[in-house]
């Protein structure tokens, strides 16, 4: 492991306890608050519908002792609130806030191209590269290694872990797709290469 990578793991692992912290932190203030309200008797009105939002609906119900997709998220919420309409593109930029939030974290893909996830302390082994986008792996490659064609890239990437159970074609697809969707960030150079921009 070089040094920048040891720097890497040592942030990510200082990040993760400051996160459990607040966290533990958050979950005790709202069962005190919880437990204010019940002990103030303090019901909402008849007839008016309370709902959390989704994003506080998604992050209760998150499995903590497994690996999960969004089609995983949207069925356990659809099984504790049944009554209630849930979008799966909604549901699916929740998982996603989450993950941004650092409370969740991508594992892998798994057989059928869907993006696992598993909460923070979850104890689990995730595949090099799992938690970075795509285009941040790419940036990374071509930082370290210079321009590079996209089928080198797919090499690369994968020599590295990334994708490593990927087919290469769909791989490759993936890898032009982040590169010309990121014209401020990605470049070619005089030969028809890419290059990070300047």
């Amino acid at each position: 492991m070089n040094p920048y990578e040891l720097l890497r793991k040592q942030a990510a692992e200082k990040l993760d306890q400051a996160v459990s912290a607040a966290r533990k932190e958050y979950r005790e203030t709202c069962d005190k608050i919880n437990a204010l309200r019940k002990e103030l008797g303090d019901e909402p009105e008849p007839g008016v519908r309370v709902h959390k939002t989704t994003i506080d609906t998604v992050r209760e119900y998150l499995p903590r002792d497994r690996t999960f997709s969004n089609a995983d998220v949207l069925s356990i919420v659809q099984d504790v609130e049944p009554e209630r309409h849930w979008n799966r593109g909604t549901v699916k930029a929740a998982v996603y806030r989450l993950a941004d939030l650092k409370e969740i974290r991508r594992i892998a893909k798994d057989d059928t191209g869907h993006v696992l996830w598993a909460a923070f302390d979850f104890e689990c082994e995730s595949k090099p590269y799992a938690d970075m986008p795509l285009s941040d792996v790419i940036a990374e490659i071509l930082g370290d290694k210079g321009a590079m064609r996209p089928a080198e890239l797919v090499v690369a990437a994968q020599a590295l872990g990334c994708r490593a159970e990927d087919d290469p074609g769909k791989l490759l697809r993936a890898v032009r797709k982040a590169l010309q969707g990121n014209p401020r960030r990605f470049e070619r150079d005089g030969e028809g290469r890419w290059c990070t921009g300047s």
